[in-house]
């Protein structure tokens, strides 16, 4: 059985292939995929909100103005990180038929268990992932439902004010066709969500088959050769020497790996990390702009924590993959290099010299993905937020 038919990444695969992206798909089919989100994140989505910006700007309404630019920002965002991995695809292909390879090469037990442990916590964190978005997503598009529940269990002497998902301008009366409107909102959001978590849960189970990769050469460092020679064994050295440099080419062999990892999702992360930056300051904005409309509040919220936790599934991966690949410079001087022959020890020496230098996922090669530069912006983020809210 082929491995993407597992259930580690049988759900990746699935999600892949229904937004288009799955690149052993049929061309064809892959075309009317990606041209059928686009359309419904780039056309029906963003060209409402433009006009409803250019609305907003002539009705001088800062709230209306800056809710549009900050849906502008998301589905951009969006938009952006569809096409960017449309053009990419080639890579993304390279990346599946390394893990498929890998899969067929590592026939340890051990280093095969090792893989799978790595693998289900892939399948885990994608699901979760998946979860986390779908509820979030149903209680966004909910809330603006909430005056019309209300008036059939609470009824005032008119009806309340109805509320639109995403408040784009159209050619026709919004309030007259508002369950039309509604409906549109509601796919291109589904539609939106989809490729995101699509998208973000393949990077994250393409990093843990690398956090993988990266375990089995930590256990192989912890056992100087598989025979177990004496010292005195006149096929010791050659024994030693040849097991050392199998791990090293598996070592390189991993590197390779995460450097196309890095290149395939480098112009994401730094067109996503740009835009959701701008968004994060406009969704402060409006939370704090939205404090006397309780339903505007809880949407907005629910963005902003989305929007953190968006960013923080992102930085995660990047550095689970630096303390992994740091890691074995530690495994291999704690190693058992004293039991080995000279000229694996001074083989070994080179191999420490290259695990000083720590694997790094970037946006663009200007930011590095990590918990410490997470940790840069939500203090930024929380410094403009706290000045505005002193302004305001």
């Amino acid at each position: 059985m082929d491995i993407f038919d597992t259930n580690y990444f049988l759900i990746n695969k699935k999600m892949l292939s229904l937004v288009g992206l799955w690149p052993y798909d049929d061309k064809a089919s892959k075309n009317i995929k990606r041209s059928f989100f686009i359309a419904a994140i780039g056309v029906v989505t963003i060209l409402p909100q433009f006009f409803g910006l250019r609305v907003s700007y002539q009705d001088k309404d800062i709230y209306r103005l800056f809710e549009r630019v900050g849906t502008l920002f998301f589905m951009h965002a969006i938009l952006f990180k569809f096409v960017i991995s449309i053009i990419f695809e080639d890579k993304m292909k390279v990346l599946l038929d390394s893990i498929r390879k890998n899969w067929i090469k590592i026939v340890d037990k051990t280093e095969r268990a090792i893989l799978i442990q790595y693998s289900e916590k892939g399948f885990i964190i994608s699901v979760g992932y998946m979860t986390y978005i779908s509820l979030a997503l149903i209680v966004y598009i909910s809330t603006p439902l909430m005056p019309t529940l209300l008036d059939l269990v609470i009824p005032l002497n008119e009806s309340r004010p109805k509320m639109h998902l995403l408040k784009g301008e159209f050619w026709f009366d919004g309030d007259e066709h508002y369950w039309q409107i509604f409906q549109i909102d509601s796919i291109s959001c589904i539609m939106a969500s989809t490729v995101v978590m699509t998208v973000d849960s393949f990077y994250a189970n393409c990093t843990e088959h690398c956090l993988g990769l990266f375990a089995i050469v930590k256990y192989r460092l912890s056992i100087p050769n598989k025979e177990n020679l004496k010292k005195t064994d006149p096929r010791y050295e050659d024994v030693s020497y040849k097991w050392l440099v199998e791990n090293i080419r598996i070592h390189s062999a991993v590197l390779d790996f995460a450097s196309l990892l890095e290149t395939s999702y480098s112009l994401a992360f730094f067109v996503v990390m740009g835009i959701n930056l701008l968004y994060f300051s406009s969704l402060s904005v409006l939370v704090l702009m939205s404090l006397e409309k309780p339903l505007d509040f809880v949407r907005f919220s629910i963005l902003l924590i989305g929007l953190i936790i968006h960013l923080f599934y992102l930085c995660w991966p990047g550095q689970k993959l630096i303390d992994h690949s740091s890691g074995l410079f530690r495994d291999a001087y704690n190693s058992q290099w004293y039991d080995s022959s000279m000229r694996s020890r001074k083989l070994l020496s080179i191999f420490i010299l290259r695990c000083s230098k720590p694997c790094i996922l970037t946006a663009g090669g200007i930011y590095n993905i990590n918990f410490a530069n997470f940790a840069v912006i939500l203090k930024k983020s929380m410094s403009f937020f706290t000045v505005f809210s002193n302004i305001s």
